[in-house]
């Protein structure tokens, strides 16, 4: 268990790099490429979960800095849901794009699900 916190951490810290100097298209880039270089039986998990820490924190950054509240209040009114479920939609969104890009990682390369390092 603690070499999945350790990986998924890691991993949660290079998507958080990669969205800040990239974008939000970085997120299943660096998935995919964690899963191929480091393979692992729990990668989809942990590439979700990283995104979704990821997301979180760099929400949480932005709020102190910027009115994201305010933001997310009016998207939320446009779209007829709850500000909660609006933020809560976008952090799913990062956990799709890095889970899915992890999971075909996994099918491109499945002989080394095996080796868990």
């Amino acid at each position: 268990m603690n070499s999945f916190l350790r990986h998924t951490a890691l991993l949660g810290v290079a998507i958080t790099a990669g969205t800040v100097f990239g974008g939000w298209w970085t997120v299943p880039l660096i998935a995919g490429a964690w899963t191929l270089i480091f393979p692992r039986r729990a990668s989809v998990l942990s590439a979700a979960v990283a995104a979704i820490v990821a997301w979180s924190a760099l929400l949480a950054i932005a709020s102190r800095s910027g009115p994201v509240g305010e933001l997310a209040e009016l998207l939320a009114q446009i779209l007829g849901i709850t500000s909660a479920a609006l933020l809560a939609v976008t952090v799913a969104y990062a956990a799709l794009l890095a889970g899915a890009a992890a999971l075909l990682a996994q099918a491109i390369r499945p002989s080394q699900l095996s080796a868990e390092r």
